[in-house]
């Protein structure tokens, strides 16, 4: 399916830059400080705004249309998806897994940068690296993603 290979593009993509910026920011942090990371990083937020903003196609009259069509309110919308979750094991299964990942990986993600300048001594600069390395690590997993759909696709 096309928004499957879009998808998987646009987070290998994403990923890349992160890496970029990881190491980027990361040596920025180290000679002015995380005020300078800071203002970069909102930048970078704001440029997107800018492209995705510039981007966009005018298609109000359609949208107008389909909303008219199907006006459903927050609270049928809301049940409407627990009911969904609730009738199908799969995903409960999955919404159990994530808030018990979620809830594992709160630690790691609160203290791995302090443990990680205490063990190699570094600035952050180091951090840096690191974050690159997680995310190069994404980047690998999302590059996957389009040769794995060829492989498992279901006709």
């Amino acid at each position: 399916r096309p928004p499957d290979r879009m998808f998987a593009r646009s987070q290998a993509i994403i990923r890349g830059v992160m890496v970029l910026g990881g190491v980027a920011c990361g040596y920025l942090a180290d000679r002015f400080g995380f005020t300078a990371t800071w203002l970069v990083a909102a930048s970078f937020n704001g440029l997107a705004f800018v492209v995705g903003f510039l981007a966009m196609v005018d298609d109000r009259g359609v949208r107008r249309a389909s909303r008219l069509a199907a006006r459903r309110s927050l609270w049928s919308t809301a049940t409407g998806g627990l009911v969904a979750v609730r009738d199908h094991a799969i995903l409960r299964l999955l919404c159990l897994l994530t808030g018990v990942s979620a809830a594992a990986m709160m630690p790691v993600v609160l203290y791995w940068p302090p443990r990680i300048e205490e063990m190699f001594g570094g600035g952050f600069w180091l951090l840096g690296w690191a974050w690159a390395l997680l995310n190069l690590a994404a980047l690998v997993g999302s590059l996957l993603v389009i040769p794995l759909l060829r492989r498992m696709r279901r006709d």
